[in-house]
Order: structure tokens, then C-alpha cells, then sequence
């Protein structure tokens, strides 16, 4: 989506102090995992107060952005090196230009630690305020992490978040990533995400968005040696006048790799919707499987959904597939369910719910998976309560 008039305005670079904030609020918004590391950002701010963190945990290094050059030279260098092997973004280039926040995170070889949480809050009082902010994450050789993003504000205020998530999976590394946005009534908010993969490793991402006014979440990922395994989920709910956008590549450049990509939208009252998926299959990508679909769901006339699935392939030896569906609900079924005694609003909510419950249940975290189930409940019983 176009949003340059949305930005054409005066904001503030600087970030918020939060020292007093309110513990209550923060708490309730936390996943209750007790197993889990916690690690808090609130107006792009690190806050110590609510988070678990600390720098003895073994098995897990944990920097502020501005002390990468310094004490990992490496990482950085490993940053540089990939960079140049994404497609130009202007709100990439802006995030490296001067980012104002942001952190990075290595797990040390063949550790698993518990699940990381990373939340990212925005508080009231915060008109126009620019987060550009960055993630650096590091899976060394054959470890493993279940690594979680929350995005939530509590203010509907306009702000601008341009966030930059940069992961690296070293040979035998596994990682499950999480990606929760429920962002502000008048926010913009653009995620970019680019996962660089070596061999044998395996990455499985999810995108749950399920609030923003405006969200735009590009996920790139590089299977960059053999034996690489992706597979890519997402759940997108859109309702008043929300515009979401999900563009994502899918790049194969060595032979003997799998990725499978399934994304699912619900679209209701005015909101509109853009999946633009791409597959390219290079010419060394021999042995590739690669499959991609996109199903959505639209539940009003003026809701609106632009699917464009994509795949380029230059090598010869490859199974490949890609396709979009679009439709509404299916009035037999509607009608069966009523017969059982459900009145109209809660058979359209159980269909949706069981339409998302396919997402849902590749999570293999227990509290993370009932999380995510309350959040959509309570969106559709919002939803459908007149």
C-alpha cells in the first residue's frame, strides 16, 4: 500500500522514558509461560523492570544494538555480508540508515534454550513517535529456539514502527519464529524480515495479524545451501477500515531443499487485504519442492482481498505448486449449524474459528497456542456480539 500521505508529518525520533510505567497492564499482556525468557521493549525502549532476562543464562547472548561493533565484530560482518543480497526496500535502507533502537541475540551451538518472548509495546502519549528498530538473531550450529515477537499498543494514537528482524540459521540449526501484531487504531507499522538459511537447517515462521490500520510485513527467506527446510504460516483478521499487506520470497539457491508456505485471511466490513507470495527456484536449485497457497475469506461486499501468487523456476528437476482461493462462508453449512440450534452470528464465528484453528494448531507451544486461540476468540466474539 501507498502511505506515503500517511507520513507526511512532523515525528519524534526521540524514545519515550518508561521507568514508571504501569506493571498491571504490561503484566496481563504477557504470555503466562513460566518456562519462557522474557524480554521487554516498551516504546522501543529495553526495560529491565519487566523483563526476565539476564546476562548469566547460559546458552543465550543478549546485546543492545549499539554494542554489536564492539564486543561481536562478527555478527555485524555476517550482517553486512547477507545485506546485499535482498531486494532494495526504502524503509530497509531507512532502518540501517539510523536505527533508534534494537538488540541482537545469539544462541551458542547445540543449546535449546526455553521460549524466548520479545515484546515490543507502545504506550498512550505517544503522538508521532518513529520506532526504527532492528533485531539481529543468531542460531549457531545445531541448536534450536522457539524465538516469539509480540507487537501490541495500548494507544491509538499515530506512530510509525519500522522494524527490521535479521536471522541467521547456521548448518543443523532449528528455529519455530512467532510474529503477534496488534497494532494501533491509526498506526503504521512495516516489518521487515529476512532469514538467511546454511545447510541442513530448518525454519518455520508464523504471522499472526490480527489488528493494525495499516501493516505491511515483508518476509524474505534464503535457502542458501542444501538440505534447507521452510516452511512458512500465516493468519491475517481484517475488519473496519484495516489494510494489511503480507509480501513474501522464497528463494531457493542450492539443491535438495523443501519449503511449504500456507497463508489464511479473514477480511470483514471495509478492509482490504494484499498476499503477494513469490517462489524463485534457481538454476543449481535441482531437487527442489516447494509448494505455496493462499485461502481467504471474505464476509462482507466491501471487504476486499488481493491474492498474487507467484513462482519462477530455471532449474528442470523440481516439484513445484502455487495457487490462491477467495470466498465467503458456505451457506449449507451455516444453515446445518443452525439446525442445531446456534443462532446465525455464533455459527458464522465457529465456522471462522475452525477456518483458523488449521494455523493455530501447528503451534507446537502449549501456552503460546492458547494464547493465540483466546485472541481469536475474543476478536470473533467481538466480532459477531450484535
Amino acid at each position: 500500500f501507498n502511505i506515503l500521505r500517511r507520513l507526511r508529518r512532523e515525528y519524534s525520533f526521540v524514545l519515550t522514558d518508561v521507568a514508571g510505567h504501569d506493571v498491571d497492564w504490561i503484566d496481563s499482556r504477557l504470555v503466562k509461560d513460566t518456562e519462557g525468557i522474557h524480554i521487554v521493549f516498551i516504546n522501543g525502549v529495553f526495560s529491565d523492570r519487566y523483563s526476565t532476562y539476564k546476562p548469566s543464562l547460559e546458552g543465550i547472548e543478549f546485546l543492545d544494538l549499539r554494542e554489536i561493533p564492539k564486543q561481536r565484530p562478527d555478527i555485524l560482518n555476517l550482517f553486512l555480508e547477507e545485506r546485499q543480497n535482498i531486494n532494495e526496500d526504502p524503509y530497509l535502507d531507512m532502518n540501517n540508515a539510523f536505527p533508534n533502537a534494537g538488540f541482537m541475540m545469539n544462541i551458542t551451538d547445540q543449546y535449546s534454550p526455553g521460549p524466548v518472548y520479545i515484546y515490543h509495546f507502545v504506550t498512550e502519549g505517544q503522538q508521532d513517535l518513529l520506532i526504527n528498530h532492528k533485531g539481529i538473531i543468531v542460531l549457531d550450529k545445531d541448536s534450536r529456539a522457539d524465538i516469539i515477537e509480540i507487537f501490541y499498543s495500548e494507544t491509538q494514537d499515530h506512530y510509525f514502527r519500522n522494524y527490521n528482524s535479521e536471522i541467521f540459521t547456521r548448518e543443523g540449526a532449528r528455529l519455530n519464529y512467532y510474529v503477534i501484531q496488534e497494532t494501533g487504531q491509526d498506526a503504521v507499522s512495516i516489518n521487515n524480515i529476512n532469514v538467511y538459511q546454511t545447510q541442513n537447517s530448518l525454519v518455520n515462521t508464523f504471522t499472526f495479524s490480527l489488528a493494525g490500520r495499516h501493516l505491511r510485513n515483508n518476509l524474505n527467506i534464503l535457502l542458501n545451501e542444501e538440505n534447507c527446510e521452510s516452511h512458512l504460516f500465516g493468519l491475517y483478521f481484517i475488519s473496519n477500515d484495516d489494510l494489511i499487506d503480507n509480501h513474501t520470497t522464497v528463494d531457493h539457491k542450492k539443491p535438495h531443499c523443501f519449503s511449504n508456505e500456507y497463508y489464511k485471511g479473514i477480511i470483514n466490513d471495509n478492509g482490504s487485504g494484499t498476499f503477494n507470495g513469490k517462489i524463485f527456484v534457481r538454476p543449481n536449485a535441482q531437487k527442489t519442492n516447494a509448494f505455496q497457497s493462499n485461502k481467504n475469506l471474505v464476509l462482507t461486499e466491501s471487504a476486499s482481498i488481493n491474492a498474487k501468487p507467484q513462482l519462477e523456476i530455471w532449474a528442470d528437476d523440481v516439484k513445484c505448486s502455487h495457487g490462491a482461493t477467495t470466498g465467503q462462508l458456505d451457506e449449507e453449512q451455516l444453515f446445518y449449524l443452525q439446525s442445531r440450534g446456534l443462532d446465525k452470528e455464533s455459527a458464522k464465528a465457529l465456522l471462522l474459528h475452525a477456518f483458523a484453528f488449521e494455523i493455530i494448531e501447528k503451534i507446537e507451544l502449549k501456552h503460546l497456542r492458547k494464547y493465540i486461540g483466546d485472541k481469536i476468540n475474543l476478536r470473533l466474539a467481538y466480532q459477531f456480539s450484535d
